[in-house]
Protein backbone atom coordinates (compact mmCIF):
# COMPACT_ATOMS: atom_id res chain seq x y z
CA UNK A 1 0.00 0.00 0.00
CA UNK A 2 1.41 3.37 -0.96
CA UNK A 3 1.89 5.78 1.91
CA UNK A 4 0.13 9.13 1.91
CA UNK A 5 2.74 11.93 1.54
CA UNK A 6 0.92 14.02 4.13
CA UNK A 7 1.06 11.18 6.65
CA UNK A 8 4.74 10.60 5.96
CA UNK A 9 5.39 14.30 6.45
CA UNK A 10 3.64 14.20 9.82
CA UNK A 11 5.81 11.28 10.98
CA UNK A 12 9.10 13.03 10.15
CA UNK A 13 10.24 15.24 13.05
CA UNK A 14 9.98 18.96 12.53
CA UNK A 15 13.72 19.66 12.77
CA UNK A 16 14.41 16.99 10.12
CA UNK A 17 11.79 18.54 7.85
CA UNK A 18 13.49 21.91 8.17
CA UNK A 19 16.87 20.32 7.47
CA UNK A 20 15.56 18.60 4.31
CA UNK A 21 13.88 21.79 3.16
CA UNK A 22 17.07 23.80 3.67
CA UNK A 23 19.04 21.22 1.68
CA UNK A 24 16.57 21.51 -1.20
CA UNK A 25 16.75 25.29 -1.13
CA UNK A 26 20.54 25.21 -1.11
CA UNK A 27 20.56 22.89 -4.13
CA UNK A 28 18.18 25.15 -6.01
CA UNK A 29 20.28 28.16 -5.14
CA UNK A 30 23.43 26.39 -6.31
CA UNK A 31 21.87 25.87 -9.75
CA UNK A 32 20.70 29.51 -9.98
CA UNK A 33 24.05 31.00 -8.99
CA UNK A 34 25.97 32.46 -11.92
CA UNK A 35 29.69 32.08 -12.57
CA UNK A 36 30.28 35.86 -12.38
CA UNK A 37 29.44 36.12 -8.65
CA UNK A 38 32.27 35.92 -6.18
CA UNK A 39 32.54 33.26 -3.52
CA UNK A 40 31.59 35.70 -0.73
CA UNK A 41 28.49 36.89 -2.56
CA UNK A 42 27.53 33.27 -3.23
CA UNK A 43 27.70 32.40 0.46
CA UNK A 44 25.69 35.47 1.47
CA UNK A 45 23.01 34.86 -1.16
CA UNK A 46 22.71 31.19 -0.19
CA UNK A 47 22.27 32.05 3.48
CA UNK A 48 19.63 34.70 2.86
CA UNK A 49 17.57 32.63 0.44
CA UNK A 50 17.86 29.50 2.55
CA UNK A 51 16.54 31.28 5.64
CA UNK A 52 14.05 33.40 3.72
CA UNK A 53 15.12 36.52 5.65
CA UNK A 54 16.68 39.82 4.63
CA UNK A 55 19.52 41.19 6.71
CA UNK A 56 19.75 44.82 7.84
CA UNK A 57 22.28 47.08 9.49
CA UNK A 58 19.73 49.38 11.09
CA UNK A 59 16.24 48.09 10.32
CA UNK A 60 13.33 50.46 10.78
CA UNK A 61 9.63 50.64 10.02
CA UNK A 62 8.77 53.99 8.48
CA UNK A 63 5.34 55.27 7.54
CA UNK A 64 5.31 53.56 4.15
CA UNK A 65 6.42 50.25 5.69
CA UNK A 66 3.75 50.57 8.38
CA UNK A 67 1.00 51.13 5.80
CA UNK A 68 2.26 48.34 3.55
CA UNK A 69 2.44 45.92 6.47
CA UNK A 70 -1.17 46.63 7.39
CA UNK A 71 -2.14 46.13 3.74
CA UNK A 72 -0.30 42.80 3.66
CA UNK A 73 -2.01 41.86 6.91
CA UNK A 74 -5.47 42.46 5.45
CA UNK A 75 -4.67 40.41 2.34
CA UNK A 76 -3.23 37.59 4.46
CA UNK A 77 -6.25 37.52 6.79
CA UNK A 78 -8.68 37.67 3.86
CA UNK A 79 -7.09 34.65 2.19
CA UNK A 80 -6.86 32.81 5.52
CA UNK A 81 -10.52 33.36 6.41
CA UNK A 82 -11.57 32.52 2.86
CA UNK A 83 -9.98 29.07 3.10
CA UNK A 84 -11.43 28.23 6.52
CA UNK A 85 -14.95 27.06 5.43
CA UNK A 86 -13.50 24.21 3.38
CA UNK A 87 -11.09 23.31 6.19
CA UNK A 88 -13.85 23.29 8.82
CA UNK A 89 -16.02 21.21 6.48
CA UNK A 90 -13.32 18.55 6.41
CA UNK A 91 -13.03 18.77 10.19
CA UNK A 92 -16.81 18.19 10.57
CA UNK A 93 -16.59 15.19 8.28
CA UNK A 94 -13.69 13.84 10.32
CA UNK A 95 -15.58 14.37 13.60
CA UNK A 96 -18.64 12.59 12.18
CA UNK A 97 -16.44 9.56 11.50
CA UNK A 98 -15.20 9.76 15.10
CA UNK A 99 -18.77 9.81 16.43
CA UNK A 100 -19.72 6.85 14.24
CA UNK A 101 -16.69 4.89 15.42
CA UNK A 102 -17.45 5.64 19.09
CA UNK A 103 -21.07 4.53 18.61
CA UNK A 104 -19.99 1.22 17.10
CA UNK A 105 -17.18 0.40 19.52
CA UNK A 106 -16.76 0.88 23.27
CA UNK A 107 -13.50 2.27 24.59
CA UNK A 108 -11.42 0.02 26.79
CA UNK A 109 -9.87 1.03 30.07
CA UNK A 110 -6.50 1.41 28.40
CA UNK A 111 -7.94 3.72 25.73
CA UNK A 112 -9.67 5.84 28.37
CA UNK A 113 -6.38 6.27 30.23
CA UNK A 114 -4.64 7.30 27.01
CA UNK A 115 -7.41 9.80 26.24
CA UNK A 116 -7.10 11.31 29.72
CA UNK A 117 -3.33 11.55 29.34
CA UNK A 118 -3.76 13.18 25.93
CA UNK A 119 -6.14 15.83 27.28
CA UNK A 120 -3.82 16.53 30.19
CA UNK A 121 -0.76 16.99 27.97
CA UNK A 122 -2.67 19.19 25.48
CA UNK A 123 -4.76 21.16 27.97
CA UNK A 124 -2.70 24.33 27.44
CA UNK A 125 -2.61 24.04 23.64
CA UNK A 126 -4.26 27.12 22.12
CA UNK A 127 -3.11 26.49 18.53
CA UNK A 128 -5.92 24.49 16.97
CA UNK A 129 -3.78 23.49 13.99
CA UNK A 130 -1.20 21.83 16.23
CA UNK A 131 -3.93 20.30 18.37
CA UNK A 132 -5.60 18.74 15.32
CA UNK A 133 -2.28 17.28 14.19
CA UNK A 134 -1.87 15.71 17.62
CA UNK A 135 -5.41 14.30 17.34
CA UNK A 136 -4.60 12.77 13.95
CA UNK A 137 -1.49 11.15 15.35
CA UNK A 138 -3.37 9.78 18.38
CA UNK A 139 -6.25 8.42 16.31
CA UNK A 140 -3.87 6.84 13.83
CA UNK A 141 -2.24 4.86 16.63
CA UNK A 142 -5.31 4.10 18.77
CA UNK A 143 -8.37 4.48 16.56
CA UNK A 144 -10.89 7.26 15.99
CA UNK A 145 -11.60 8.37 19.55
CA UNK A 146 -10.84 12.11 19.60
CA UNK A 147 -12.51 14.94 17.68
CA UNK A 148 -10.72 17.85 16.08
CA UNK A 149 -11.24 21.46 16.99
CA UNK A 150 -12.90 23.96 14.70
CA UNK A 151 -10.50 26.58 13.27
CA UNK A 152 -11.58 30.07 14.27
CA UNK A 153 -11.36 32.97 11.83
CA UNK A 154 -9.42 36.16 12.50
CA UNK A 155 -11.88 38.84 13.62
CA UNK A 156 -11.79 42.45 12.32
CA UNK A 157 -10.94 43.82 15.79
CA UNK A 158 -7.62 41.98 15.74
CA UNK A 159 -6.16 44.54 13.34
CA UNK A 160 -6.08 47.11 16.19
CA UNK A 161 -3.97 44.76 18.29
CA UNK A 162 -1.71 43.97 15.34
CA UNK A 163 -1.16 47.70 14.75
CA UNK A 164 -0.31 48.14 18.44
CA UNK A 165 2.17 45.24 18.22
CA UNK A 166 3.73 46.79 15.12
CA UNK A 167 4.07 50.19 16.78
CA UNK A 168 5.73 48.63 19.82
CA UNK A 169 8.10 46.74 17.53
CA UNK A 170 8.92 49.99 15.70
CA UNK A 171 9.84 51.58 19.03
CA UNK A 172 12.04 48.62 19.94
CA UNK A 173 13.85 48.85 16.59
CA UNK A 174 14.52 52.55 17.12
CA UNK A 175 16.02 51.96 20.57
CA UNK A 176 18.06 49.06 19.20
CA UNK A 177 19.42 51.18 16.35
CA UNK A 178 20.43 53.91 18.78
CA UNK A 179 22.36 51.48 20.94
CA UNK A 180 24.00 49.84 17.94
CA UNK A 181 25.05 53.26 16.61
CA UNK A 182 26.62 54.23 19.91
CA UNK A 183 28.42 50.88 20.06
CA UNK A 184 29.67 51.22 16.49
CA UNK A 185 28.04 48.00 15.23
CA UNK A 186 27.52 48.20 11.46
CA UNK A 187 27.34 44.59 10.26
CA UNK A 188 24.13 43.14 8.87
CA UNK A 189 21.86 40.93 10.94
CA UNK A 190 18.42 39.41 10.69
CA UNK A 191 15.44 41.25 12.10
CA UNK A 192 15.35 40.89 15.89
CA UNK A 193 12.49 39.14 17.62
CA UNK A 194 9.57 41.15 18.93
CA UNK A 195 9.54 41.37 22.74
CA UNK A 196 5.86 41.37 23.61
CA UNK A 197 4.75 42.56 27.03
CA UNK A 198 0.95 42.91 27.29
CA UNK A 199 1.32 45.63 29.94
CA UNK A 200 3.23 47.82 27.48
CA UNK A 201 0.55 47.32 24.85
CA UNK A 202 -2.32 48.48 27.06
CA UNK A 203 -0.26 51.47 28.27
CA UNK A 204 0.20 52.86 24.75
CA UNK A 205 -1.16 56.39 24.43
CA UNK A 206 -2.63 57.96 21.32
CA UNK A 207 -3.22 61.71 21.34
CA UNK A 208 -3.22 61.64 25.14
CA UNK A 209 -5.78 58.80 25.30
CA UNK A 210 -5.19 55.15 26.04
CA UNK A 211 -4.95 53.38 22.69
CA UNK A 212 -6.47 50.03 23.78
CA UNK A 213 -8.64 50.17 26.87
CA UNK A 214 -8.54 46.40 27.38
CA UNK A 215 -7.04 43.87 29.76
CA UNK A 216 -3.81 41.95 29.33
CA UNK A 217 -5.88 38.79 28.85
CA UNK A 218 -7.44 40.28 25.70
CA UNK A 219 -3.98 41.12 24.37
CA UNK A 220 -2.83 37.53 24.95
CA UNK A 221 -5.93 36.09 23.26
CA UNK A 222 -5.47 38.16 20.12
CA UNK A 223 -1.77 37.37 20.10
CA UNK A 224 -2.62 33.66 20.22
CA UNK A 225 -5.06 34.06 17.33
CA UNK A 226 -2.42 35.86 15.26
CA UNK A 227 0.05 33.11 16.07
CA UNK A 228 -2.48 30.46 15.13
CA UNK A 229 -3.11 31.96 11.70
CA UNK A 230 0.64 32.33 11.02
CA UNK A 231 1.13 36.10 11.17
CA UNK A 232 3.18 35.69 14.37
CA UNK A 233 5.48 32.72 14.80
CA UNK A 234 8.45 31.28 16.71
CA UNK A 235 6.95 31.85 20.16
CA UNK A 236 9.56 31.76 22.94
CA UNK A 237 8.85 31.95 26.67
CA UNK A 238 11.61 32.59 29.21
CA UNK A 239 10.03 33.55 32.53
CA UNK A 240 7.06 35.36 33.99
CA UNK A 241 9.25 38.35 34.79
CA UNK A 242 10.34 38.79 31.17
CA UNK A 243 8.35 39.48 27.98
CA UNK A 244 7.86 36.71 25.48
CA UNK A 245 9.79 36.72 22.22
CA UNK A 246 8.02 36.23 18.94
CA UNK A 247 8.67 37.14 15.30
CA UNK A 248 6.52 38.54 12.50
CA UNK A 249 5.83 36.61 9.32
CA UNK A 250 8.25 37.95 6.70
CA UNK A 251 5.53 37.79 4.04
CA UNK A 252 3.51 40.31 6.08
CA UNK A 253 6.11 42.52 7.73
CA UNK A 254 7.75 45.28 5.68
CA UNK A 255 10.96 46.87 6.94
CA UNK A 256 13.63 49.05 5.39
CA UNK A 257 17.14 50.20 6.07
CA UNK A 258 17.28 53.26 8.28
CA UNK A 259 19.01 56.25 6.72
CA UNK A 260 20.77 59.02 8.62
CA UNK A 261 18.35 61.77 7.61
CA UNK A 262 15.24 59.66 7.67
CA UNK A 263 12.42 60.76 9.96
CA UNK A 264 10.06 58.23 11.44
CA UNK A 265 6.51 59.07 12.38
CA UNK A 266 3.86 57.47 14.48
CA UNK A 267 1.64 56.13 11.81
CA UNK A 268 -1.41 55.63 13.94
CA UNK A 269 -1.44 59.37 14.56
CA UNK A 270 -2.15 61.98 11.92
CA UNK A 271 0.80 62.67 9.62
CA UNK A 272 2.27 66.08 10.35
CA UNK A 273 2.90 68.30 7.37
CA UNK A 274 3.69 71.99 7.32
CA UNK A 275 1.73 72.69 4.15
CA UNK A 276 -1.37 70.64 4.93
CA UNK A 277 -3.39 70.79 8.12
CA UNK A 278 -6.62 69.21 9.26
CA UNK A 279 -9.28 71.84 9.93
CA UNK A 280 -11.39 70.82 12.90
CA UNK A 281 -14.79 72.32 13.75
CA UNK A 282 -15.25 74.96 16.44
CA UNK A 283 -11.69 76.28 16.08
CA UNK A 284 -10.14 79.26 14.39
CA UNK A 285 -8.82 78.65 10.88
CA UNK A 286 -5.36 80.19 10.98
CA UNK A 287 -2.48 80.35 8.53
CA UNK A 288 0.51 80.49 10.86
CA UNK A 289 4.06 81.52 10.25
CA UNK A 290 5.09 77.88 10.14
CA UNK A 291 2.93 77.44 7.04
CA UNK A 292 4.26 80.53 5.32
CA UNK A 293 7.85 79.83 6.23
CA UNK A 294 7.97 76.67 4.11
CA UNK A 295 7.20 78.68 0.95
CA UNK A 296 9.30 81.75 1.80
CA UNK A 297 12.29 79.72 2.90
CA UNK A 298 12.72 78.11 -0.53
CA UNK A 299 13.16 81.55 -2.11
CA UNK A 300 15.37 83.14 0.52
CA UNK A 301 17.41 80.51 2.33
CA UNK A 302 19.62 79.85 -0.70
CA UNK A 303 20.76 83.48 -0.64
CA UNK A 304 21.29 83.67 3.09
CA UNK A 305 24.32 82.47 5.01
CA UNK A 306 23.69 80.31 8.07
CA UNK A 307 26.69 81.77 9.88
CA UNK A 308 27.75 85.20 11.03
CA UNK A 309 28.14 86.35 7.40
CA UNK A 310 24.48 87.15 6.65
CA UNK A 311 22.44 90.11 5.64
CA UNK A 312 21.85 92.86 8.12
CA UNK A 313 18.80 92.97 10.31
CA UNK A 314 17.21 95.65 8.15
CA UNK A 315 17.23 93.29 5.16
CA UNK A 316 15.08 90.80 7.02
CA UNK A 317 12.68 93.52 8.05
CA UNK A 318 12.34 94.77 4.46
CA UNK A 319 11.65 91.30 3.13
CA UNK A 320 8.73 90.74 5.49
CA UNK A 321 7.60 94.26 6.17
CA UNK A 322 4.02 93.79 4.97
CA UNK A 323 3.61 90.11 5.77
CA UNK A 324 0.93 89.43 8.36
CA UNK A 325 -0.88 86.28 9.43
CA UNK A 326 -4.16 85.74 7.65
CA UNK A 327 -6.95 85.02 10.07
CA UNK A 328 -10.37 83.76 9.18
CA UNK A 329 -13.28 84.07 11.54
CA UNK A 330 -14.37 80.81 13.06
CA UNK A 331 -17.89 79.58 12.67
CA UNK A 332 -18.90 78.53 16.15
CA UNK A 333 -22.00 76.37 16.37
CA UNK A 334 -23.39 73.26 17.97
CA UNK A 335 -23.51 71.98 21.57
CA UNK A 336 -19.68 71.98 21.87
CA UNK A 337 -19.57 75.76 21.37
CA UNK A 338 -16.39 77.50 22.51
CA UNK A 339 -16.84 80.73 24.41
CA UNK A 340 -15.76 83.96 22.76
CA UNK A 341 -13.42 84.67 25.67
CA UNK A 342 -11.45 81.46 25.14
CA UNK A 343 -11.33 81.95 21.37
CA UNK A 344 -10.18 85.55 21.73
CA UNK A 345 -7.56 84.54 24.28
CA UNK A 346 -6.08 81.95 21.94
CA UNK A 347 -6.24 84.40 19.05
CA UNK A 348 -4.20 86.91 21.07
CA UNK A 349 -1.47 84.31 21.52
CA UNK A 350 -1.67 83.39 17.86
CA UNK A 351 -1.21 87.03 16.85
CA UNK A 352 2.01 87.21 18.86
CA UNK A 353 3.72 84.61 16.64
CA UNK A 354 6.62 86.09 14.68
CA UNK A 355 7.78 85.38 11.13
CA UNK A 356 10.99 83.29 11.56
CA UNK A 357 13.33 85.55 9.57
CA UNK A 358 11.81 88.69 11.07
CA UNK A 359 12.03 87.10 14.51
CA UNK A 360 15.73 86.31 13.99
CA UNK A 361 16.39 89.90 12.95
CA UNK A 362 14.73 91.26 16.09
CA UNK A 363 16.79 88.95 18.26
CA UNK A 364 19.96 90.14 16.51
CA UNK A 365 18.96 93.80 17.09
CA UNK A 366 18.52 93.18 20.82
CA UNK A 367 14.80 93.95 20.94
CA UNK A 368 14.21 91.17 23.48
CA UNK A 369 17.21 91.73 25.76
CA UNK A 370 14.91 92.64 28.66
CA UNK A 371 11.96 90.48 27.73
CA UNK A 372 9.82 88.99 30.50
CA UNK A 373 8.42 85.55 29.63
CA UNK A 374 4.70 85.07 29.54
CA UNK A 375 3.17 83.97 32.83
CA UNK A 376 2.90 80.21 33.15
CA UNK A 377 -0.69 80.57 34.38
CA UNK A 378 -1.71 82.03 31.03
CA UNK A 379 -0.02 79.13 29.24
CA UNK A 380 -1.72 76.66 31.55
CA UNK A 381 -5.07 78.27 30.76
CA UNK A 382 -4.34 77.79 27.05
CA UNK A 383 -3.41 74.14 27.66
CA UNK A 384 -6.70 73.46 29.40
CA UNK A 385 -9.22 75.51 27.42
CA UNK A 386 -7.43 77.13 24.48
CA UNK A 387 -7.93 76.50 20.76
CA UNK A 388 -4.29 76.49 19.63
CA UNK A 389 -3.27 73.15 18.16
CA UNK A 390 -0.14 71.32 19.27
CA UNK A 391 2.06 72.74 16.48
CA UNK A 392 1.02 76.33 17.10
CA UNK A 393 1.49 75.99 20.84
CA UNK A 394 4.94 74.44 20.28
CA UNK A 395 5.99 77.31 18.01
CA UNK A 396 4.74 79.90 20.50
CA UNK A 397 6.64 78.27 23.38
CA UNK A 398 9.88 78.13 21.37
CA UNK A 399 9.63 81.78 20.40
CA UNK A 400 8.84 82.81 23.97
CA UNK A 401 11.81 80.78 25.22
CA UNK A 402 14.20 82.35 22.69
CA UNK A 403 12.98 85.80 23.64
CA UNK A 404 13.73 85.01 27.29
CA UNK A 405 17.19 83.68 26.41
CA UNK A 406 18.19 86.80 24.47
CA UNK A 407 19.44 88.39 27.70
CA UNK A 408 22.45 86.03 27.67
CA UNK A 409 23.82 87.83 24.60
CA UNK A 410 22.78 91.39 25.40
CA UNK A 411 26.45 92.47 25.60
CA UNK A 412 27.54 90.46 22.56
CA UNK A 413 24.65 90.12 20.11
CA UNK A 414 24.64 87.14 17.76
CA UNK A 415 23.92 87.59 14.06
CA UNK A 416 20.46 87.02 12.59
CA UNK A 417 21.60 83.96 10.66
CA UNK A 418 22.83 82.33 13.83
CA UNK A 419 19.49 83.02 15.52
CA UNK A 420 17.65 81.60 12.52
CA UNK A 421 19.71 78.42 12.66
CA UNK A 422 18.90 78.15 16.36
CA UNK A 423 15.19 78.61 15.68
CA UNK A 424 15.18 75.92 12.97
CA UNK A 425 17.08 73.51 15.22
CA UNK A 426 14.63 73.99 18.10
CA UNK A 427 11.62 73.59 15.81
CA UNK A 428 12.98 70.29 14.50
CA UNK A 429 14.35 68.77 17.72
CA UNK A 430 12.43 70.22 20.67
CA UNK A 431 8.99 69.17 21.90
CA UNK A 432 8.80 66.20 19.49
CA UNK A 433 9.08 62.44 19.89
CA UNK A 434 11.84 60.41 18.30
CA UNK A 435 9.43 59.70 15.44
CA UNK A 436 8.93 63.42 14.74
CA UNK A 437 5.46 63.74 16.28
CA UNK A 438 4.75 66.92 18.23
CA UNK A 439 4.09 66.61 21.96
CA UNK A 440 0.62 67.34 23.22
CA UNK A 441 0.18 70.78 24.76
CA UNK A 442 0.39 69.54 28.34
CA UNK A 443 3.75 67.80 27.75
CA UNK A 444 5.09 70.83 25.88
CA UNK A 445 4.09 73.08 28.77
CA UNK A 446 5.84 70.87 31.33
CA UNK A 447 8.98 70.70 29.19
CA UNK A 448 8.97 74.49 28.79
CA UNK A 449 8.97 74.96 32.58
CA UNK A 450 12.03 72.72 32.78
CA UNK A 451 13.85 74.71 30.09
CA UNK A 452 12.99 78.00 31.81
CA UNK A 453 14.45 76.78 35.07
CA UNK A 454 17.65 75.60 33.38
CA UNK A 455 17.97 78.91 31.52
CA UNK A 456 17.59 80.91 34.74
CA UNK A 457 20.25 78.80 36.46
CA UNK A 458 22.65 79.40 33.56
CA UNK A 459 21.95 83.15 33.60
CA UNK A 460 22.60 83.26 37.36
CA UNK A 461 25.95 81.59 36.79
CA UNK A 462 26.96 84.03 34.02
CA UNK A 463 25.87 87.05 36.08
CA UNK A 464 27.72 85.83 39.15
CA UNK A 465 30.98 85.35 37.23
CA UNK A 466 30.55 88.47 35.00
CA UNK A 467 30.99 86.18 32.01
CA UNK A 468 29.93 87.62 28.65
CA UNK A 469 31.67 85.15 26.35
CA UNK A 470 28.67 82.84 25.85
CA UNK A 471 28.81 80.48 22.88
CA UNK A 472 26.70 81.13 19.77
CA UNK A 473 22.98 80.31 20.32
CA UNK A 474 22.99 77.60 17.64
CA UNK A 475 25.85 75.89 19.49
CA UNK A 476 24.73 76.73 23.01
CA UNK A 477 21.21 75.26 22.70
CA UNK A 478 22.37 72.08 20.95
CA UNK A 479 21.36 69.43 23.48
CA UNK A 480 24.14 67.14 22.25
CA UNK A 481 26.77 69.67 23.42
CA UNK A 482 27.27 69.21 27.17
CA UNK A 483 30.41 71.25 27.80
CA UNK A 484 30.57 72.01 31.57
CA UNK A 485 33.28 74.63 31.05
CA UNK A 486 30.96 76.92 29.10
CA UNK A 487 27.83 75.83 30.98
CA UNK A 488 26.09 74.82 27.77
CA UNK A 489 22.35 74.28 27.85
CA UNK A 490 22.79 70.51 27.55
CA UNK A 491 24.92 70.61 30.70
CA UNK A 492 22.20 72.49 32.64
CA UNK A 493 20.15 69.30 32.71
CA UNK A 494 22.31 68.49 35.72
CA UNK A 495 20.71 71.44 37.54
CA UNK A 496 17.24 70.18 36.68
CA UNK A 497 18.05 66.70 38.02
CA UNK A 498 19.31 68.26 41.25
CA UNK A 499 16.09 70.23 41.55
CA UNK A 500 13.98 67.13 40.95
CA UNK A 501 15.98 65.26 43.57
CA UNK A 502 15.50 68.06 46.13
CA UNK A 503 11.80 68.25 45.30
CA UNK A 504 11.52 64.50 45.69
CA UNK A 505 13.25 64.62 49.08
CA UNK A 506 11.03 67.49 50.16
CA UNK A 507 7.90 65.67 49.01
CA UNK A 508 9.05 62.55 50.85
CA UNK A 509 9.49 64.55 54.06
CA UNK A 510 6.12 66.21 53.61
CA UNK A 511 4.49 62.85 52.93
CA UNK A 512 6.11 61.47 56.06
CA UNK A 513 4.84 64.40 58.10
CA UNK A 514 1.37 64.14 56.62
CA UNK A 515 1.35 60.41 57.28
CA UNK A 516 2.36 60.94 60.88
CA UNK A 517 -0.26 63.67 61.37
CA UNK A 518 -2.85 61.46 59.71
CA UNK A 519 -2.03 58.57 62.01
CA UNK A 520 -2.22 60.83 65.06
CA UNK A 521 -5.55 62.24 63.91
CA UNK A 522 -6.91 58.75 63.22
CA UNK A 523 -5.75 57.62 66.65
CA UNK A 524 -7.43 60.57 68.30
CA UNK A 525 -10.63 59.92 66.38
CA UNK A 526 -10.55 56.28 67.39
CA UNK A 527 -9.88 57.21 71.04
CA UNK A 528 -12.90 59.54 71.02
CA UNK A 529 -15.08 56.77 69.63
CA UNK A 530 -13.82 54.33 72.26
CA UNK A 531 -14.41 56.86 75.04
CA UNK A 532 -17.97 57.46 73.86
CA UNK A 533 -18.63 53.71 73.82
CA UNK A 534 -17.10 53.32 77.26
CA UNK A 535 -19.15 56.17 78.73
CA UNK A 536 -22.33 54.84 77.13
CA UNK A 537 -21.68 51.42 78.66
CA UNK A 538 -20.97 52.99 82.08
CA UNK A 539 -24.23 54.94 81.84
CA UNK A 540 -26.12 51.72 81.24
CA UNK A 541 -24.44 50.25 84.33
CA UNK A 542 -25.33 53.26 86.47
CA UNK A 543 -28.91 53.02 85.26
CA UNK A 544 -28.81 49.37 86.26
CA UNK A 545 -29.56 48.24 82.72
CA UNK A 546 -26.53 45.93 82.75
CA UNK A 547 -24.46 44.39 85.50
CA UNK A 548 -20.84 45.15 86.25
CA UNK A 549 -19.76 41.81 84.81
CA UNK A 550 -21.60 42.58 81.62
CA UNK A 551 -19.88 45.97 81.56
CA UNK A 552 -16.41 44.46 81.92
CA UNK A 553 -17.21 41.77 79.35
CA UNK A 554 -18.35 44.40 76.88
CA UNK A 555 -15.19 46.49 77.37
CA UNK A 556 -12.94 43.42 77.11
CA UNK A 557 -14.55 42.19 73.91
CA UNK A 558 -15.15 45.49 72.10
CA UNK A 559 -12.54 47.98 73.34
CA UNK A 560 -8.75 47.94 73.78
CA UNK A 561 -7.49 46.27 76.92
CA UNK A 562 -6.31 49.58 78.40
CA UNK A 563 -9.90 50.84 78.62
CA UNK A 564 -10.75 48.19 81.17
CA UNK A 565 -8.73 50.16 83.74
CA UNK A 566 -10.58 53.37 82.94
CA UNK A 567 -13.91 52.05 84.19
CA UNK A 568 -13.40 53.13 87.85
CA UNK A 569 -12.49 56.70 86.91
CA UNK A 570 -15.47 57.02 84.58
CA UNK A 571 -17.80 55.67 87.25
CA UNK A 572 -16.47 58.22 89.82
CA UNK A 573 -16.91 61.08 87.36
CA UNK A 574 -20.44 59.98 86.51
CA UNK A 575 -21.34 59.48 90.20
CA UNK A 576 -20.20 63.01 91.08
CA UNK A 577 -22.19 64.36 88.16
CA UNK A 578 -25.37 62.55 89.19
CA UNK A 579 -24.82 63.52 92.84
Amino acid sequence: MQNDPQQVRNIIPKHLQQHIQQQKQQEQQHVATTKATTSNNKATTKQQQATGKTTYIKPCINQQDFAQTLSNYRVFVHNYNKALPETNKNIRHYNNNVLQHKSNEDATKEIENKISLFHYSNSSSYNNWQYNKSVEKFNKENGLWLKKRKIQSVKPATVEYFAAFLHEYMTQLHKRNKIRTQAGINHKQNLPDFKLNPNNIIKQMRNGIQNLDVSTRSVRRHRQRLEECGILKDYSFHSHARPIQISFNTSVLCASESSKNQKQQKTENQTLSSDKRTVCPHTNVVVTSTFKNNKKKKEIVDNQSHDKEVKSANAYKNNYKNTKPQVAKSEIAGPAEISKKEAQYSQNLRDRLEIPFDFAAKLANGEFDYYLPIDKRRLLYEVRTGTLNADEFKEFCIQDFLKSSAKLWKNNHAAAGCWYNTYEMLMNEWFVTFAGVTFDKKTTFEKLLEYRYRLNRAKSFFDHTNWNNVRYPSDYFNLQVKDPKNVCFGYTRKFWKQKLKKDEQYQAKQAKRRGKAKRIDAQRKQDRQHNRKLKAAVNKFLKKTITFDQLTDYVTNNLPSSYLYKIPNIIQEKTKTYA
